[in-house]
């Protein structure tokens, strides 16, 4: 099994839990997002087999989302909820892969964690499925905020590298995984359009847009949004889009109009021999097409 970690500092004694499991789980990978090391602990991290370590600088939401499309995480860890793009990514992600939240907040009983306890009970608890903490302060924190006793796993921050937290919430995959996602999807080849409408307090919608390249040419990506208020918006994506995986790649829209449809290539820029799969919904014969028949006939 495959595990992401949206995480913020890593320390060494976290790396000495990812090797123990590792070691002791042959099929297993863990694939971690990080920022940089404090300047005032320089930490050298060994470097083992299957952990796989990304920049949290080097990656976007797009990055973050390729990571999760590629790598198929049976478990997605979120160290806190101080990053924006990485509570973003956990939004599109839920649907498909159980989410814990990592914190080690304890409970003071403050003012502003008072306010925060009726949010995270209506917000935390659609996002994620339980909580990773260090102790029984931590634990009582997000029992406040809404998560359930029994969702709530102990042990971060632990030198016991037996603990890594992975073993006690991996009862929740299989219940995912028999979870029907409803997504809208147009399974032609070319563009399959996969849209999650994610109605935000500030009205934003997030959109997973998923690229099929059939052929071998490596073309740059002309896409035309269309909104639901007539607008169009018009985006070009590079040819190294396709340095991630050359068949099919996943761009993750965030917007605050809905879109209704989406075109590729609306000027025949490119090299696409076949336009019948560049649009969403699907059209019945474009002018391309036509042009086509019209040489035959």
């Amino acid at each position: 099994m495959k595990y992401l970690f949206l995480y913020t500092e890593l320390a060494d004694y976290t790396i000495q839990c990812f090797k123990y499991h590792l070691n002791h789980n042959p099929e297993d990978e863990i694939h971690v997002v990080s920022y940089e090391v404090n300047g005032e602990a320089p930490f050298v991290f060994e470097e083992i087999e299957r952990l796989h370590k990304y920049k949290r600088k080097e990656c976007d939401l797009d990055d973050l989302w390729q990571i999760i499309e590629v790598n198929k995480p049976a478990l997605i860890f979120c160290s806190g909820w101080i990053d924006k793009q990485y509570l973003a990514t956990i939004r599109l992600a839920r649907h498909k892969t159980p989410c814990f939240l990592i914190v080690d907040n304890p409970w003071l009983g403050t003012l502003k964690q008072r306010l925060l306890s009726p949010f995270g009970k209506y917000y935390f608890g659609k996002l994620f499925k339980g909580a990773w903490v260090p102790g029984n302060a931590q634990k009582e924190f997000m029992q406040n905020i809404g998560f359930k006793p029994e969702n709530i796993f102990q042990g971060f921050y632990s030198t016991d590298v037996t603990d890594i937290g992975i073993k006690g919430v991996k009862k929740f995959i299989k219940q995912d995984a028999d979870k029907e996602v409803n997504f809208i999807e147009d399974t032609s080849e070319g563009l399959t359009f996969s849209s999650e409408n994610v109605k935000k307090a500030d009205s934003n919608f997030f959109y997973e847009i998923t690229f099929n390249k059939p052929g071998g040419l490596v073309m740059p990506i002309i896409a035309e949004y269309t909104y639901k208020d007539g607008t169009k918006e018009r985006k070009v994506y590079p040819a190294q889009i396709w340095r991630y995986n050359d068949k099919e790649i996943t761009k993750v829209i965030k917007s605050d109009k809905e879109i209704m449809s989406i075109t590729i290539d609306p000027d025949l820029e490119t090299a696409d021999v076949d336009t019948s799969n560049n649009s969403f919904p699907i059209q019945q014969d474009s002018k391309f097409n036509k042009f086509k028949n019209k040489i035959k006939g």
